[in-house]
């Protein structure tokens, strides 16, 4: 198998592996990162037979990197989901580093409607919420001046259970 590595859409060394269940470690080297958080994305490759690639589920982190002396606040999210199905509750992990404060005031909007507003740390957090009408939905993270807007497409449910309203008599 051959694992796959991109940080912000760039392509870093492969890692080969050889035996089924093996651990592996990839090192990164952030000293050249910029202050701020930057995308991680992993996956398995394998050829299965003559040219034909199987490839895993695609893994993706945050990373975030802090530079001293910058207090630009930093917002992280575990989830890259384009699409869901409508009635699925959308769960978004998600992380706030302030430099300034250990606790950070957190407000989360659904298409520029603040939907609500916390008190965290530092540590993962994670936020739900139930798309009960498809459509295109914007879920923005916002600390400060700091923001993150994720874009999910919720698409209609295959089944569609509405109440009975043909015929009806009292």
């Amino acid at each position: 198998k051959v694992v796959n590595f991109l940080l912000d859409g760039a392509p870093l060394d492969t890692e080969t592996i050889t035996s089924s269940g093996a651990t592996s470690v990839k090192t990164i080297d952030t000293n050249a990162l910029s202050h701020g958080a930057h995308s991680l994305e992993v996956y398995a490759e394998r050829e299965i037979s003559d040219g034909v690639m199987l490839t895993s589920n695609v893994l993706y982190f945050d990373l975030m990197v802090t530079q001293s002396g910058n207090s630009t606040i930093l917002i992280a999210t575990e989830w890259n989901a384009k699409k869901v199905e409508q009635y699925k509750t959308i769960t978004i992990p998600f992380a706030v580093y302030d430099p300034n404060s250990v606790t950070s005031a957190v407000e989360i909007y659904i298409n520029d409607v603040l939907n609500t507003s916390m008190e965290i740390d530092r540590s993962r957090q994670t936020w739900s919420f139930r798309a009960k009408a498809a459509g295109e939905y914007t879920f923005s993270i916002r600390c400060g001046v700091a923001r993150r807007d994720l874009i999910v497409t919720v698409t209609e449910a295959e089944i569609q259970i509405n109440a009975e309203s043909d015929a009806l008599a009292l």
